[in-house]
């Protein structure tokens, strides 16, 4: 199986750090390759332009997506890093899928105005962090509107059916005990797929 995996934390140092080595150490241990795209360290370009609209309108591409979409296509599952701000990923993140999932790439839109998702092929699975308590969260309908939003409104989608979501609350204010219990799970997730 080959993984990509989207990191978009900008500290490798973070908790989300130490997730991501315990996603790369569980897919090294099950034989499967992977690409990791750190977005902050590649300079990932989050703005969506005019440009970006007259090359989708013509069928083309910027150097740089091509091989951003290039390595989702390898790929059988797409693993999402990161920390939830404001009640969603970081702008870089969701600059990462507006110019990535573009139509024609990740969907199409049929004669009788239809959507059909192009990656169907595809599984994902996120895990999120926050500070926020799961009260917090549950108040707000953070649980809701970033299943909403990410998994429905943007994986399902684009035909991404198979999605697995985690959110890891008040990362910053737990214990040790508690985030290396976090830390199995992730890669028993891993190790499972």
């Amino acid at each position: 199986m080959k993984a990509l995996i989207i990191f978009g934390h900008p500290n490798i140092d973070s908790f989300n750090g130490s997730m991501l080595k315990t996603v790369e150490e569980a897919l090294k241990e099950e034989g499967h390759e992977y690409i990791l795209k750190n977005l902050y360290d590649q300079n990932f370009n989050p703005m969506f332009t005019l440009n970006d609209l007259i090359k989708i309108q013509n069928k083309t591409r910027d150097e740089d997506i091509a091989i951003e979409q290039i390595d989702v296509v390898e790929s059988e599952v797409i693993i999402f890093i990161f920390p939830i701000w404001w009640g969603g990923p970081p702008a870089i993140l969701k600059g990462w899928f507006d110019r990535v999932f573009t139509e024609g790439f990740a969907f199409e839109e049929k004669e009788d105005n239809k959507i059909q998702g192009l990656l169907y092929k595809k599984k994902a699975i996120i895990f999120a962090t926050s500070g926020s308590s799961i009260d917090n969260q549950e108040q707000r309908d953070i649980f809701s509107a970033i299943e909403t939003i990410l998994v429905k409104g943007t994986l399902n989608f684009c035909g991404i059916g198979n999605v697995t979501y985690r959110n890891y609350q008040e990362v910053p204010y737990t214990t040790d005990e508690v985030r290396n219990n976090i830390l199995l799970e992730v890669k028993n997730l891993i190790k499972s797929i």
